[in-house]
């Protein structure tokens, strides 16, 4: 199911020949696909429901949720390395938080479900923003 997911991510986030922007995509487009697999989404579900009563699936899911966090923590570093690893951390919990609630949404069986299409350019879209904004705010070279 998940098979070499993780390794894969890695070899993208980690690509610095690849810009930022373009890494953050290619590490979120493959999580939306995970989403919509039907193998993989009711598993979503079960280790959500099952980390609220099982320390286990609670360790596992806290476990791979930080190295996922941890991963955009990483790249955005490149883009705004004067932020604290708690702000750069916050960032990362809000990119997670958003695609990983897509969960809710976007079910291979939910007859209400939204164009695919659609889901992955408003991703793009949410990555140049954001990513223009966190530039936007960073200091000028040289100041501080």
């Amino acid at each position: 199911m998940l098979g070499g997911w993780g390794t894969q991510l890695r070899a993208v986030a980690y690509d610095t020949a690849i810009p930022v922007p373009e890494r953050i995509r290619r590490v979120l487009q493959p999580n939306l696909d995970l989403m919509l697999e039907h193998t993989t989404a009711p598993v979503l579900w079960e280790l959500f429901a099952l980390s609220q009563h099982e320390e286990f699936a609670r360790k596992f899911a806290q476990t791979t949720y930080l190295d996922f966090r941890n991963v955009f923590v990483g790249m955005m570093a490149e883009v705004r390395p004067d932020l604290s690893s708690e702000q750069l951390m916050a960032h990362a919990t809000l990119i997670v938080g958003m695609t990983e609630g897509l969960t809710v949404f976007i079910r291979p069986d939910d007859p209400a479900q939204l164009p695919v299409t659609y889901v992955r350019e408003a991703i793009d879209q949410f990555v140049d923003g954001f990513l223009a904004r966190l530039m936007f705010q960073a200091p000028a070279p040289g100041a501080g």
